[in-house]
């Protein structure tokens, strides 16, 4: 597996706190499936010591067949929920991905077809509207719906997701998908 875009944003928000935004894409680059586990972020001061670590990492999807990408999405620090100490935005350092990749079992995709996408911004937070369809014969248990956003010149933005409900065979579902932090 290949680290193949990461990018932190460190910010101010409209109530004064201190944010950290990562997002990253890891590449399979192998010819076998892979599941990508034990994934933290570490956030490091200017200094070099450690401010945080972040074990609550979206990792979406977390199982890649050969060629397939994850998408990365986390916001390790954040000053205005008042569970880290307060720090100032210069004296926050570099954030760190750690992950691990193990061979994983051959998983066949689902048989899904999102459409009718669109989205907005308001305030700094994206929203992603469409549908979702299961194309299978068996019932989807609570599929994730991951809907990333790449820049112009085919940067990763942002990675709005969502949780379905169950979705029948041959069913059709809106959704609606969120995300902070984008600029």
């Amino acid at each position: 597996a290949e680290l193949t875009y990461e990018r932190e944003d460190v910010y101010t928000n409209s109530l004064d706190g201190i944010i950290v935004d990562y997002v990253a894409t890891i590449k399979n680059t192998g010819s076998d499936t892979i599941s990508l586990d034990s994934v933290s972020l570490d956030v490091e001061k200017a200094d070099g010591t450690i401010l945080t670590s972040d074990s609550m990492v979206n990792v979406l999807p977390r199982i890649l067949a050969a060629g397939e990408t994850a998408y990365v999405y986390s916001e390790p620090y954040n000053s205005t929920l008042g569970t880290s100490n307060s720090i100032s935005k210069d004296e926050i350092g570099k954030t760190i991905l750690h992950y691990t990749v193990n061979k994983h079992g051959n998983v066949d995709a689902l048989p899904v077809e999102i459409t009718e996408l669109q989205i907005s911004t308001q305030y700094g937070i994206v929203k992603v509207v469409g549908r979702i369809e299961n194309k299978g014969t068996q019932e989807l248990d609570t599929p994730y719906i991951v809907t990333p956003i790449m820049s112009a010149d085919g940067k990763l933005l942002c990675v709005p997701f969502t949780i379905s409900d169950n979705i029948a065979a041959g069913d059709k579902k809106g959704f609606e998908a969120t995300v902070l932090g984008i600029d």
